[in-house]
């Protein structure tokens, strides 16, 4: 998810890059050159890009691990028995 947020992110930044040097006039050959009109599109959509990268960027990764919901009981029956509970121990649950 985040490395798709990146790509479209990027990808709706150069498209609204490519918007605004045309309305620009920067970038000739098209009928948007010349027209204001596709610079204020363009630059909306570098906006949008900049931020669907950034998320993309910036979100945590889902890497994590879930422990399990009867680890707490596991952990008390551990230390009551008088050893010391470890995280590999939760696998046996």
């Amino acid at each position: 998810m985040r490395v798709a947020l990146v790509v479209v992110g990027a990808l709706v930044l150069l498209t609204g890059a490519v918007f605004a040097g045309q309305g620009l006039g920067y970038i000739p050959g098209s009928i948007m050159t010349g027209d204001m009109k596709w610079f204020w599109i363009g630059s909306a959509m570098v906006v949008v890009g900049v931020v669907l990268g950034g998320a993309g960027l910036v979100r945590p990764a889902r890497n994590f691990v879930e422990f399990p919901k009867d680890a707490f009981d596991h952990v008390v029956k551990a230390l009551i028995s008088g050893r010391r509970w470890k995280p590999h121990d939760a696998e046996s649950l």
